[in-house]
Parts: C-alpha cells; sequence; structure tokens
C-alpha cells in the first residue's frame, strides 16, 4: 500500500501470475477488508492489479471498484477478503464477477 503524504491519495497494489495461460488467461487476487476500509476513506483511493506482468498493470479508481466487489465471492476468516479473479482476452481484461 502507498499513499502520499498527507494521505489524500492511497494505492492498494496486488500481483498475480498468470493462471492457465494456453486456456483462459486469469489472475487471482484476494481484496481485503482492511483494505477496502483504508481505500473507502481516502479521497483518491486506487486499485492497482499486476496481472502476470508490469506490462499488463491495471489502475482502477476505487470509486468504480467499490460497486463491483459486493457481487464477489468472499472468505469470511480471520482477515475477511474477496476473491477477484480478472480474465485476460487478448488485449482486454474482464473483471469476473
Amino acid at each position: 500500500m502507498f499513499s502520499s503524504p498527507n494521505g489524500d491519495t492511497v494505492a492498494v497494489c496486488k500481483a498475480s501470475k498468470e493462471h492457465s495461460p494456453d486456456e483462459n488467461p486469469n489472475y487471482w487476487f484476494g481484496f481485503y477488508v482492511f483494505q477496502h476500509e483504508i481505500l473507502s476513506k481516502a479521497e483518491k483511493g486506487y486499485i492497482v492489479f499486476g496481472c502476470g506482468s508490469p506490462k499488463q498493470t491495471l489502475l482502477i479508481p476505487y470509486k468504480e471498484f467499490s460497486n463491483l466487489h459486493g457481487g464477489m465471492h468472499k472468505t469470511n476468516d480471520k482477515k475477511p477478503y474477496w476473491h477477484v479473479v480478472i480474465y485476460r482476452n487478448g488485449d482486454s481484461f474482464i473483471l469476473h464477477r
């Protein structure tokens, strides 16, 4: 997690290797409740997904992502988290919900 000195801008960075590269390339991430709480309070929050290589990095404003993670599978463990799965189709990336 990175933030500006005044805390107004916050970015949570997640990285995944590429799964099933020959059939259906996809990337798996865990997005934790505590990360949601921090990004929700930031004036400018971003979630960054590294999808297999630095050349495939997605920067998503948290205000947009926060409307999407509610439909994702969630594990309610000691550290609850949402399962984020992103599929790649050529140069396009699709968030699975």
